[in-house]
């Protein structure tokens, strides 16, 4: 048994009541408060999404920032005793109804996330609804960490591809009605072309364009965020219209770029909650 799993082991037994994880939550927050990781990538991250907003607020927004992650990881650690108490956690799904209608019609949806709220806390929300929820995700290289994740994802129901497989099984997934959540916000591959986001380009993600075109798919945008500890909400934006008539490279390119426009929105709706950590402008730090 890896390090990862013993600790994770003892974490969960620790976890099994909500005052205790509240109290790891706070003592990791006060923690990362302190030690500041990747401080200075944030701030640049935020001066470019924000470049209005006083350092004083920025630096305020990454201490709420820094209590958010620590709640994140306790919350879905929390999960794991019982993945079915996500669906008490959420408060409200406003849109929801498009979830019901595409399965009512057998029909696949690409679900527009962010690493923003508690995504993993989103996909086992769909999971436990009884949702044909899958994720494409980037697996950690270290074995331990690997193997952990990937346990925690299937305990809760989620079908989880890897993102430098081959897109057939992804595609066919949504042809036969399932729904793919893409977290496209990070940093693209070395290949990646660039598009816009907030006005600056950098690398980015494909994917969503690229499964609405083969599958011929809606992209839904979704996200979720945290009202107060274990206490979610989640809200449906409209679905991107871009005009298949533009050809498959004219489509992808529309699409995506649309999604970077979606990330916008959805970021700056809870700013306290997204992943500012992340190296997402890379020619910036």
């Amino acid at each position: 048994m890896s390090w990862e799993r013993k600790i994770s082991n003892t974490l969960l037994r620790f976890l099994r009541s909500e005052r205790r994880a509240l109290f790891l939550a706070k003592w990791l927050g006060k923690a990362l408060v302190f030690t500041a990781p990747r401080k200075d990538v944030a701030l640049v991250n935020m001066r470019i999404v924000f470049p209005e907003m006083p350092e004083a607020e920025r630096l305020e927004m990454l201490r709420r920032n820094y209590e958010h992650l620590a709640l994140l990881g306790v919350e879905a650690l929390c999960l794991q005793n019982d993945p079915a108490q996500v669906l008490g956690w959420f408060e409200s799904i406003e849109g929801g109804e498009r979830f019901d209608e595409a399965r009512s019609a057998g029909k696949g949806l690409i679900l527009l996330h962010a690493h923003l709220g508690n995504w993993e806390l989103t996909a086992a929300w769909f999971a436990q609804k009884g949702y044909p929820i899958g994720a494409v995700v980037q697996h950690s290289k270290k074995k331990g960490q690997r193997e952990l994740i990937q346990s925690m994802r299937e305990r809760v129901g989620l079908r989880v591809f890897d993102k430098f497989s081959s897109m057939k099984a992804g595609v066919m997934f949504l042809r036969e009605g399932g729904f793919l959540g893409l977290l496209p916000d990070q940093h693209g591959a070395p290949q990646s072309p660039e598009y816009l986001l907030w006005g600056k380009k950098t690398k980015t993600f494909e994917g969503p364009g690229a499964f609405a075109w083969f599958a011929e798919c809606p992209v839904l945008p979704v996200y979720s965020w945290r009202v107060a500890p274990f206490r979610h909400r989640m809200r449906v934006l409209p679905p991107l219209e871009v005009d298949r008539s533009l050809g498959r490279d004219g489509f992808i390119r529309a699409m995506t770029q649309a999604c970077n426009g979606a990330i916008e929105k959805m970021v700056e709706a809870v700013p306290d909650q997204w992943l500012w950590l992340h190296r997402r402008f890379r020619g910036d730090y």
